[in-house]
């Protein structure tokens, strides 16, 4: 969903802001599942 195809030709891409936007949703979401596995582990 936020992979960006190489062959796409966007304007943010070229100046990396796209690609540091788009790592920046992958690890917003990638600290949203450890939070999750983290409640659950507490929880238990």
């Amino acid at each position: 969903m936020w992979l960006v195809a190489p062959c796409q030709s966007d304007p943010l891409q070229d100046t990396g802001i796209g690609f540091i936007l788009n790592l920046a949703e992958m690890i917003k979401i990638m600290i949203t599942i450890i939070n999750k596995i983290m409640n659950n582990c507490i929880n238990m």
